[in-house]
């Protein structure tokens, strides 16, 4: 389940500006997001299922290039996931998710192309003669990768 920050509203007779900061980090089973302003950290949201970083990248919670890094890690989300399901369609259950992800947001390039880099490396590590779980480490990789790479920006 995803965990939303709590709206917080505070009100001032003067102007405020604040500085953000805002960080996508992975673990192994979770992303999590934080804001940071100049008070300290105003928010972090949690998402350990590919349907919670969707539910997030619909919410349009995301900046800019944030959507595509959050797009590949939800991949690596839906991959792990599905190796405590039955391997039987375990290909085919793991396209359907990365679809799902690349319909968060209907004409996002930059989450398309993440979506496209991950399902490709998915290819390269040949999944069905190695297994399910060398292609978790792949696409978890793919995703790092994609988030050092648009981070660089």
């Amino acid at each position: 389940m995803c965990r939303f920050p709590r709206e917080t509203v505070v009100t001032t007779t003067k102007p405020v500006q604040k500085t953000r900061r805002r960080d996508l980090d992975w673990t192994y089973d979770t992303l999590r997001l934080t804001v940071w302003s100049d008070n300290g950290v105003e928010s972090v949201w949690e998402m350990s299922s590919q349907k919670d970083v969707i539910e997030v990248i619909r919410s349009k919670s995301l900046d800019g290039l944030e959507v595509p890094v959050a797009g590949a890690f939800a991949c690596a989300l839906a991959a792990r996931s599905l190796l405590q399901e039955s391997p039987h369609d375990y290909y085919s259950r793991f396209l359907n998710a990365a679809r799902a992800i690349e319909r968060a947001t209907p004409g996002h390039a930059e989450l398309t192309d993440a979506v496209k880099r991950v399902l490709a490396a998915g290819d390269r590590a040949d999944g069905p003669m190695n297994g399910p779980e060398r292609l978790v480490e792949t696409i978890e990789a793919e995703a790092i990768r994609i988030h050092k790479s648009l981070s660089a920006r």
